[in-house]
């Protein structure tokens, strides 16, 4: 990321630091049921899930606000989850909203497009989360967050990059959309052929060049029924031999 000979010309070597005022919130208390019954959206890690967020499970009250330490960020921040179940998570605000003490948001500077920051912390979301503190469950920091390098192009340059990701995102979901279609019809096909099969369908054109070789239905029937009784005479016949005799 930091070799400067490998990024295109125009484009340079910086920290996500530079190009966005980074912060995170917090929770107010529980235990006054009056905070979380206002109207600031307060956003949980659980609900970055889609690109942008515009609605919000809970809200808080001013109140809340000012006796804790969460804070509003506004319409265009980017949060993304520091720890947890959700670490990695990401979204945009599209509205002005709170956010609890597991997510850091970054306010981007009119250096970086908000969705080309977006889609690079997407690009970076494995490498972040290996860059993480702890056990099992490894933490993301503020720290680790704004250090992170990125190659900042101009940003022209960068609103031509989120134009023709979202053109090829589009491309992808519809391909995939497809490929859904494509195994359901393939799996109606198959129970169509399994059933083709057993109504002679599917050797009806065998039937039509082989007439000289077909048995009529009678003469199947029949043939069933000799081979079904000689089963049964064989049967007999080897219970009678094994059948113990019988002293006079």
């Amino acid at each position: 990321m930091n070799d400067v000979s490998s990024i295109p010309k125009g484009w340079c070597c910086t920290s996500l630091e530079k190009v966005a005022s980074w912060g995170s919130g917090g929770t107010p208390s529980r235990n006054v049921e009056r905070y979380f019954q206002g109207i600031i959206p307060w956003v949980k890690t659980g609900e970055l899930e889609r690109k942008y967020i515009r609605e919000t499970e809970e809200h808080i009250s001013e109140e809340a606000l000012n006796n804790s330490s969460a804070k509003i960020f506004p319409k265009g921040s980017v949060g993304i989850a520091m720890y947890g179940a959700t670490i990695g998570k990401l979204s945009i605000w599209g509205i002005d909203a709170s956010t609890n003490q597991a997510c850091a948001v970054g306010i981007p500077t009119v250096a970086i497009n908000n969705e080309f920051l977006y889609y690079y912390l997407l690009s970076e979301r494995q490498s972040l989360i290996k860059a993480g503190k702890g056990g099992a469950q490894p933490n993301l920091s503020q720290g680790i967050i704004k250090e992170w390098p990125i190659n900042l192009p101009p940003l022209n340059e960068q609103n031509r990059i989120v134009a023709k990701i979202e053109e090829l995102f589009s491309e992808l979901d519809k391909g995939i959309e497809n490929l859904k279609t494509a195994r359901a019809q393939l799996k109606v096909y198959r129970q169509a052929l399994l059933k083709h099969a057993f109504e002679g369908k599917l050797t009806a054109q065998w039937r039509a060049e082989n007439q000289d070789k077909l048995e009529t239905a009678d003469a199947l029937l029949k043939r069933i029924q000799q081979e079904r009784a000689q089963r049964y005479q064989q049967q007999l016949a080897e219970w009678t031999n094994k059948s113990p005799s019988v002293p006079l």
